[in-house]
């Protein structure tokens, strides 16, 4: 699984229309109007893709077991939904963030103070940007 990590308006589904635009694999997100806003922009941008589906839509419901590959858009929001509360904190396999941000190098590696540096850098970045 590959991960796309950023604040508000940084690109990542922008990125995911590009992915399913290349590769005809929908993109499921939190709710219909969520589904309608990612088919708006792809086609502001010249991308066509598959319909977007929300997770809890008819089509996605049943079409869910026909389906191999999917791409989510906010992904911590379908979850929330999905289990009913907020997920404060999550684990993902480091190598899902590696790809999402290959300047992190070899996470196992680093030790603690390199894990603080780039953590007060990505910080200084956000603030920042």
């Amino acid at each position: 699984m590959q991960c796309y990590v950023g604040g508000r308006r940084s690109g990542k589904t922008q990125h995911l229309i590009n992915l399913s635009h290349d590769t005809g694999i929908p993109i499921v997100t939190r709710s219909a109007q969520m589904a309608k806003a990612i088919e708006h922009q792809a086609m502001k941008m010249g991308k066509p893709i598959p319909k977007p589906l929300s997770y809890g839509s008819r089509e996605m419901i049943i079409g869910a077991p026909l389906r191999r590959n999917i791409l989510v858009d906010e992904a911590g929001g379908i979850l929330d939904d999905l289990l009913g509360v907020h997920v404060v904190a999550a684990a993902i396999d480091g190598e899902a963030l590696k790809l999402a941000n290959p300047a992190l190098g070899n996470l196992e590696e680093m030790g603690l103070l390199d894990l603080l540096r780039t953590w007060r850098k990505a910080k200084k970045g956000k603030c920042n940007g």
